[in-house]
């Protein structure tokens, strides 16, 4: 099975209903058993990234939306990527241009991610003013504490591989005529296990990882300093609490 994310006019960025209904197809996914693994990609020329932060705003606007928003922030995350991801398939990203913040983790916490040479990865939220747990927790175990720090505190993009997201570190960038034949091979390798050995694997794998928590996630993204990065985003403008860069 194929997923593709699209809203190429913001580079997949997700409002609700996308994120919605990127949930809902992998939960189809999970209650297909004919379906061995999925592939995950963005239209056009980005992969995914992350939270339309347009949307953040507008659910700022008011007390009554902004408790609207906590609310549905806290069944969201409770069921949010990675795990709503299926039990037993395997989750493939096609990584094909910009994966930033939930994009990034989106990414990193699939099950292999194959990269072309015109994947990004960037975590930009700090300059957002949000601080979201999924890249201090999902993120950290794909890639590693420092090259995690690198990518959340500086909010630098990360060419291709760089980010070594999966595995994909020290393969190198695959070209554009490759990658689709890449991502032909390591399909062809997972459906050469054993279904029920891979999926036993899985889970045993994703038992240890973190689990984010709930409670501060939703209160960066409710935060007055989310807002004012948000809106400094949308207004296209330097946030206020930008300095100067050191000497």
């Amino acid at each position: 099975m194929r997923l593709t994310i699209n809203r190429p006019q913001v580079l997949n960025a997700l409002n609700v209903e996308a994120f919605t209904e990127l949930k809902e197809a992998l939960a189809l996914a999970d209650d297909d058993p004919q379906v061995q693994v999925v592939v995950v990609t963005g239209a056009g020329r980005g992969f995914c990234t992350g939270a339309d932060l347009k949307v953040v705003v507008e659910h700022h606007a008011s007390e009554e939306e902004r408790a609207g928003r906590r609310a549905r922030l806290c069944v969201r995350r409770r069921r949010s990527v990675p795990t709503d991801q299926p039990n037993e398939q395997i989750v493939v990203a096609m990584v094909n241009g910009p994966a930033y913040g939930g994009g990034l983790v989106l990414a990193a916490s699939s099950d292999i991610a194959v990269v072309s040479d015109r994947a990004q990865f960037r975590i930009p939220e700090g300059l957002a003013g949000i601080a979201d747990e999924l890249s201090t927790t999902w993120l950290v175990a794909s890639v590693g504490v420092a090259r995690a720090k690198y990518l959340i505190l500086t909010a630098e993009p990360v060419f291709g591989s760089g980010c070594g997201a999966n595995g994909t570190r020290g393969q190198g960038r695959s070209p554009r005529a490759f990658w689709r034949q890449r991502l032909r091979r390591v399909v062809s390798a997972v459906l050469n296990t054993g279904p029920r050995a891979r999926g036993a694997f899985k889970r045993m794998i994703n038992e240890k990882l973190p689990d984010p928590r709930v409670e501060h996630i939703i209160e960066s993204h409710l935060s007055a300093e989310s807002l004012e990065g948000c809106l400094a985003f949308v207004e296209k403008r330097a946030p206020s609490w930008a300095a100067a860069s050191p000497v």
